[in-house]
């Protein structure tokens, strides 16, 4: 359980800032800032490495030296609901002073604060993306525990005020939905694994990015995740509609929900989430997932045959290859635990083969609305940003391009190697080398079995 699990002390660079009203951590990539009353805000500080157009900018409004984003506590006492604003004073009776910090310790920021029986601890960490393992990353981190001796109930809502660059209004992508520039809510398992957000209005994958870690590693998966107009979710402490007639443009912001659980006296709950510069992230998950992926910087594996960072499990074997000029004949049966439920041809579950390679449309089964994927023998999934107009822009981190002439897709990766899929069904119909020289492949019966030859 995320909730359970104890905070990171991963040691990284640190370099610090600090004035009579900020306190501040840093490394080469991105810096967080605690007001005196405990509120934070985040930037970048170098960026990606690569470039220098990102260096010095906001991930989150007032950054570097005032926070309009707010965390509230939620405390259930008998019939009674308060909720505290951590750290907002002078606007209610209901804002909460810090009663320790913020203090720096090591590469965090800590502040507590503590009524009605409970004590909130918030670390705010430099992190390790859990995608890349580059620190460009700040851990949100918040411990809740019961300091009585009966039972409370407490939960936690985060308010993160994003901007991104000079874009106050940073429209979302949110994989399985797409672009988004209006109001939405995810509850339960719906919610999404990871959320971005765009200085650029048109979604250009080359501008600075902020990225939001909900799922996966030891991120703890909020009850509810709404991307919300500023103006309305501020003057809200916890409950907030989001209206789909409700454009963020103008200032958008994220909202994380982690409902009130009961907490006997001395427990404790724990949650976490991240939130940083997307600074070329191999991700999601199941973009990696096996032991092959033509990606940037792709995760390795030592050893095998897990993936240590999404914990598949994966296994091949190649019972008949012959050698020939071009594309190699080959049978090869690939096993990836994580692709399960995305795969039920004739080797039974999990299973892929040579030649099962499948391109999905946002209406095919495992489709997602505003991307193509290919989903490879190896069981990753590749996506493409579908722009309209036969544009597609390649994930970060897949070396590749995609082109649609006709009822033909083609996928070039970037040795020149190329894969065709027909539009209407995603089915492979032909492998070139870089040379040109092609592998066919005609179906003979529904479910894939392909015959292969030149």
């Amino acid at each position: 359980d995320a909730r359970r699990a104890a905070p990171d002390s991963s040691s990284l660079i640190e370099t610090s800032l600090e004035s009579d009203a900020t306190v501040s951590v840093a490394n080469t990539y991105i810096q967080v800032v605690s007001t005196a009353n405990g509120r934070f805000t985040i930037g970048t500080t170098g960026g990606d490495p690569a470039s220098t157009s990102d260096d010095d900018k906001t991930l989150l409004f007032g950054y570097p030296d005032l926070s309009t984003s707010v965390t509230t506590l939620r405390v259930n006492s008998g019939s009674a609901t308060t909720d505290y604003r951590l750290g907002e004073v002078g606007e209610d009776s209901t804002g909460l002073m810090p009663i320790s910090g913020p203090t720096r310790v090591g590469n965090a920021l800590v502040t507590v604060w503590e009524l009605d029986g409970v004590r909130v601890e918030e670390r705010l960490i430099l992190a390790a993306d859990p995608a890349s393992g580059t620190p460009n990353t700040v851990a949100i981190d918040y411990t809740l525990k019961n300091t009585t001796a009966s039972q409370r109930i407490a939960g936690l809502r985060i308010l993160l005020d994003t901007q991104i660059g000079g874009n106050d209004g940073a429209p979302f992508l949110v994989p399985g939905v797409g672009e988004m520039t209006t109001e939405r809510a995810w509850n339960g398992a719906a919610v999404p694994p990871y959320w971005i957000a765009y200085e650029s209005e048109t979604f250009d994958p080359s501008s600075l990015r902020g990225y939001g870690w909900l799922t996966g590693s030891d991120a703890t998966p909020p009850d509810q995740f709404v991307i919300a107009s500023w103006g309305g979710a501020i003057n809200t402490d916890w409950d907030y509609t989001a209206n789909a007639g409700t454009s963020i443009t103008a200032d958008s912001a994220a909202l994380l929900y982690y409902n009130p659980l009961i907490l006997a006296p001395g427990e404790v709950s724990r949650y976490r989430t991240y939130y940083g510069a997307s600074i070329g992230s191999v991700f999601p998950g199941d973009q990696n997932r096996g032991q092959e992926c033509p990606c940037a910087s792709p995760h390795t594996m030592e050893g095998g045959p897990f993936n240590s960072r999404t914990g598949s499990l994966w296994t091949d074997a190649t019972d008949l290859a012959v050698l020939t000029p071009g594309p190699n004949i080959s049978w090869t049966r690939t096993y990836v635990s994580q692709a399960t439920d995305e795969t039920s041809g004739a080797l039974g579950a999990g299973w892929q083969h040579s030649y099962a390679a499948q391109l999905l449309t946002a209406s095919m089964p495992h489709g997602e609305a505003g991307h193509v994927i290919i989903f490879s023998p190896q069981g990753n999934r590749f996506r493409f940003d579908d722009r309209g107009n036969n544009q597609f822009e390649a994930f970060p981190g897949v070396n590749g391009t995609l082109n649609l002439q006709g009822s033909t897709y083609t996928l070039t990766w970037r040795d020149q190697r190329q894969w065709l899929f027909e539009a209407d069904t995603g089915q492979l119909t032909a492998m070139r080398d870089s040379q040109g020289r092609q592998l066919n492949l005609e179906y003979t019966w529904k479910s894939g079995t392909a015959d292969a030859h030149r």
